[in-house]
């Protein structure tokens, strides 16, 4: 279902990315965002609908992962980021196409993608791929994956946001998602 759901909203939204939405009066629904992550036999969408504080992702340290990252709004997308946060500098190495850096959209190699959108050209979402690996020095380290979704909050600019942490491990194990601790 969360599979199904994930190619749904990954459809919709690239029909509408670069499309050009009306901010409303007032908009009271939150944005969305989506984190998709494949590599070492593992295949797993995030959503803001996850409870990340009950799981816990362990990466395989100097294995390759490949990402897709969106999110939308209906009344227009301002701010749209993933994070890697951590005390241990970049702790994995980023690999995003130049060609999949598009307006708005700003990746950088020492922790974080993000979106930035505009409200004289409102859009109603992002997405972006690329690829990352962890790095074998961090191995046993922990670090968390922040994911940060924004809209306009309509003319009122009572804006709404979602805000999400994901404790990542950096190992020498196989790729899963386990209970956290």
């Amino acid at each position: 279902m969360k599979s199904t759901t994930f190619i749904l909203f990954t459809l919709a939204l690239l029909v509408a990315t670069g499309c050009s939405v009306e901010v409303p009066n007032i908009d009271t629904v939150p944005p969305k965002f989506s984190f998709q992550i494949q590599g070492d036999r593992f295949n797993h969408t995030f959503t803001e609908e996850d409870d990340f504080e009950a799981i816990e992702l362990h990466l395989r340290d100097g294995y390759e992962y490949n990402f897709t990252f969106s999110g939308g709004d209906a009344g227009g997308l301002k701010h749209l980021s993933w994070q890697w946060l951590n005390g241990y500098g970049a702790s994995v190495s980023l690999n995003v196409p130049l060609e999949n850096i598009t307006d708005g959209w700003v990746a950088r190699n020492g922790g974080y993608v993000w979106y930035t959108g505009t409200i004289d050209d409102p859009r109603s979402g992002g997405i972006i791929t690329g690829k990352f690996t962890p790095h074998e020095e961090y191995r046993g380290n922990t670090i968390e994956f922040s994911f940060f979704a924004r809209d306009f909050g309509g003319h009122n600019e009572t804006e709404n946001a979602v805000d999400k942490y994901l404790q990542v491990v950096i190992a020498d194990h196989p790729t899963e998602i386990v209970p956290a601790n």
